[in-house]
């Protein structure tokens, strides 16, 4: 297909600055996308999400299911 452009669509579980910087730059490659992460763990969020610089085709998504969550116990989620 001439001119389609391909959608990714990433999730990174914790939020990693380095991943969103991937997504970052598949989209200035020519991807459009979306990256997803779950806002209830505690790692790094303060890459994910829209940054001025960041292509207008790129979209970050807090996903979270408001519930219990526990990173050891997945019996509690």
């Amino acid at each position: 297909m001439t001119g389609a452009r391909l959608y990714i669509m990433a999730h990174d579980y914790c939020g990693h600055p380095f991943t969103a910087e991937s997504s970052r730059q598949l989209v200035r490659n020519g991807w459009r996308g979306s990256h997803g992460f779950f806002v209830q763990d505690d790692g790094p969020k303060d890459r994910n999400a829209w940054l001025p610089d960041a292509p207008d085709s790129l979209s970050f998504h807090p996903l979270d299911f408001f519930g219990v969550y526990s990173n050891t116990d997945l019996m509690k989620c």
